[in-house]
């Protein structure tokens, strides 16, 4: 397989009961070329002291937010992306995880087909550490909403893909809507190309 570096961009708030599992599950990932850029916003539990248990995490602290949380968020992954030198962008909300193949997978798909921009995957929901897993043929959930919104968890680029969605969203308007919204709506309307992982 090629070398290809891939970028994860974790943005954090207040999520030191989940934060560890995150992290653990990158630090266990079968794809080794990468790096994990955290950006905690403003977190007044002890989320950074959990961060700092393991070793080359590229850590943001931010002392200063908005009182939208859809602008943090992006603020949050547009800072982290900034620091960031992968071909690849993985982006993990930190009350997330990825399965332990999920990034050698996904950069398959891109190193495969060199043309690929944008790879979704579907979500895995764990509740009291049972798992639901999503049932790909059923159309009515896929269609649920249109486009069907995958969470920001699931949602894998290409750099110079993000950085035209960067230079093309207007970030700064609509305070309501999130990034993965923003993001799933672009691919569909404006880029016209995504693959979407099962």
């Amino acid at each position: 397989m090629s070398n290809i570096k891939a970028s994860i961009l974790i943005a954090s708030h207040n999520n030191s009961q989940f934060i560890y599992d995150c992290l653990k599950s990158l630090k266990e990932q079968t794809y080794k070329d990468i790096e994990i850029i955290l950006f905690d916003d403003c977190s007044q539990d002890n989320s950074v002291e959990e961060v700092k248990k393991f070793s080359n995490i590229n850590l943001i602290i931010n002392t200063k937010n908005s009182k939208f949380g859809s602008y943090n968020q992006m603020n949050a992954y547009k800072r982290a992306f900034k620091k960031s030198s992968g071909e690849i962008i993985f982006f993990l909300d930190s009350d997330d995880y990825f399965c332990t193949d999920k990034i050698e997978k996904v950069m398959n798909q891109f190193i495969l087909n060199n043309q690929t921009k944008i790879v979704f995957d579907l979500p895995i929901h764990k509740f009291k550490n049972k798992y639901k897993y999503i049932n790909y043929n059923n159309k009515k959930y896929l269609k649920n909403y249109w486009p069907f919104i995958f969470p920001q968890s699931c949602i894998s680029i290409r750099r110079e893909c993000m950085e035209k969605i960067f230079e093309e969203n207007c970030f700064e308007s609509f305070s309501n809507i999130w990034m993965d919204f923003r993001i799933s709506v672009y691919s569909k309307f404006i880029l016209k190309d995504f693959f979407i992982l099962k």
